[in-house]
């Protein structure tokens, strides 16, 4: 059978591996693949060539499906990668194409997710694996937000364009989803929230109401590689928010290094906000030797303003035109904590 690229097959009518909020992941019908890789622009996608890897890697497609109207949203594919000769020793690499109508859903991190949990439900593999090009802004913000740990770079691994690309390398890990549905352990708690070990899935549950603009274009700072820790109520453990930082070079020794943090979104109330920075403060003085920490906040940001002062934050100062978001340059102001 072949699928016209305007023709939706209902759900019960297909092989389902797997679904996940709102997404399917399914067996391919005749023609759906091709209509996949037709539909995709592949901005990013690898230099066609006339010399074939002397090592084929058996791999695997399934469809990618709108779980409720079966709309073909794109297609995913997973290989084995063997780095020793055991099961213990082998990770699955995971991909994913995207057809436009996908675009700007989210799709990407619940899909990424969605197969990783698949792939370690039904095979004794340990250890998924997923690239993306340093360049894709979209494709490694999704593995980030889907939980998906970024190990380091990989030098000139790709060809795209006649010029050799760098590649970011993730992985997720079966004891990553091991606590999904147990109980977190607390790092530390303060009146009305708790500070809590992250999960995967945190990321993808909680909404910036301040993200930037969505930019193809990369930053020639490299990205960083944020800690994250889940904000919780202390007294039901539901998420609140969750709380990132990452290190700050100001002279290239630890001394001179910061954390930068962010909470998001600030919780409610205010007493809760505040709360929460000063729960995420005490932590990072109590485990690490830096001994300063900063924040960026926009002016019209209030919850996060007002949850910053009450824990102990000072406004230093300014940064013009800094962050661009909703299609204007924003200012943000610099906060800063001494130990």
């Amino acid at each position: 059978m072949h699928l016209a690229s305007d023709v939706v097959a209902p759900l019960t009518d297909r092989t389902v591996l797997t679904t996940s909020s709102g997404l399917a992941l399914v067996d391919p019908l005749d023609g759906e693949l091709e209509i996949v890789s037709r539909g995709c622009a592949m901005q990013y996608g690898e230099d066609p060539s006339d010399r074939p890897s002397p090592s084929i890697l058996a791999e695997w497609w399934a469809s990618l499906l709108d779980a409720e109207t079966g709309e073909l949203l794109g297609a995913m594919v997973w290989r084995a990668l063997p780095y020793g000769m055991s099961i213990e020793c082998t990770a699955w690499n995971i991909g994913i194409r995207l057809l436009p109508v996908a675009r700007g859903r989210c799709v990407s991190s619940v899909a990424g997710l969605m197969l990783a949990r698949y792939l370690l439900d039904t095979t004794e593999v340990d250890r998924i694996e997923a690239n993306t090009e340093v360049a894709n802004l979209p494709g490694w913000r999704g593995l980030e937000k889907a939980g998906f740990r970024r190990e380091g770079i990989t030098r000139g691994v790709t060809m795209r364009d006649g010029q050799r690309r760098d590649m970011f390398l993730y992985s997720l890990m079966r004891a990553d989803l091991a606590g999904l549905t147990g109980v977190r352990a607390v790092l530390r708690e303060d009146g009305p929230v708790a500070l809590a070990e992250a999960r995967p899935d945190d990321l993808g549950r909680v909404a910036d109401p301040f993200a930037v603009d969505p930019d193809p274009q990369l930053s020639p700072a490299s990205p960083p590689v944020p800690h994250r820790a889940a904000v919780l109520d202390a007294r039901t453990h539901a998420l609140l928010s969750v709380a990132s930082w990452h290190p700050v070079d100001r002279g290239g020794t630890l001394a001179c290094t910061a954390w930068m943090i962010d909470i998001t979104p600030v919780p409610s109330p205010a007493e809760a906000g505040a709360a929460a920075v000063r729960v995420l403060t005490e932590h990072l003085f109590a485990s690490t030797p830096l001994g300063r920490l900063e924040a960026m906040v926009e002016p019209d940001n209030e919850p996060a303003r007002h949850a910053l002062a009450a824990g102990g934050f000072q406004a230093e100062g300014v940064l013009r035109a800094a962050r661009h978001r909703a299609g204007r340059a924003r200012d943000l102001i610099l906060y800063g904590r001494l130990r």
